[in-house]
Parts: C-alpha cells; structure tokens; sequence
C-alpha cells in the first residue's frame, strides 16, 4: 500500500475543534452540512487504509463546508426594547422589492386585467346574444 500523508487533514480538524463553533451562531442547513463534512473527515483520519485520494478529498469538502459555513443575523439585538423587533429580510434598500417580487406582482397583475377583459367580453357577447333572440 503506498505511503500516504493525513498531515493536513489532522491539523485542519484540530484547528477547526480548536475554535470550539457553536450550532446556535449558523444557519441549519449549512451547519448540517459542515458537521457532515467535519464527520467524514474524522471518519478517514481515523481509516487506517484511507487512500491519499480519500484523504485529500476529505480535506477539501472539509474547508468548503467550513468556508461556506453562514452566520445567523441577529434579528434582536441585546440592548433594544422588548417592544422594538428589527425584522432583517436580507435587502439592503428598505424601499425596494427584490426582482423576483415585482416581476411576479407585475405578472399576477397583467393576468388579472386579462381576466377580467374576458369576462367582460363574455358578458359583452351574451348581451348582444339575448337582445337579438326578443
């Protein structure tokens, strides 16, 4: 078996324990994805016959899944009134929409206005249906 080096990965997951992360600071999904990334890098750290190609693929999802680890935003802070809730929907103008939003609204509107023609038109034509027939 040749000669292999978990040298990096062992240090990696030590540096990463070493600054003792909490669940509660990130967000879920990314959180479930670093603690399995963190998990199957120990798991080859600890596989006596991991291969060198184990190893390094372990290191690298290990530092994505660490990197793309993502901060939960405090929405209250600690000093505010209780009465005062600061809702973060993650836009940086309060004055606009994002795109998707008012594209979609602007969609929902133009389908009604249509809706409402073809009715009217329906009603039109039935009009002019029922005073030929009297």
């Amino acid at each position: 078996m040749p000669e292999v080096d978990k040298t990096e990965l062992e240090s990696e997951i030590a540096a990463i324990k070493a600054e003792d992360l909490s669940e509660d600071d990130f967000t879920e999904t990314r959180w479930t994805t670093f603690q399995e990334a963190l998990s199957a890098a120990e798991a080859v750290l600890a596989d006596e016959d991991a291969t060198q190609d184990e190893i390094d693929n372990a290191l690298a999802t290990l530092i994505i899944a660490y990197e793309g680890l993502e901060k939960v935003k405090e929405l209250i802070p600690e000093n505010s009134d209780e009465d005062e809730i600061i809702v973060d929907v993650g836009f940086d103008d309060d004055n606009i929409l994002p795109d998707t939003a008012t594209s979609t609204f602007n969609w929902l509107i133009g389908g009604f206005i249509a809706m409402l023609a073809m009715v009217a038109g329906l009603f039109t034509r039935r009009g002019k249906k029922d005073s030929k027939t009297l």
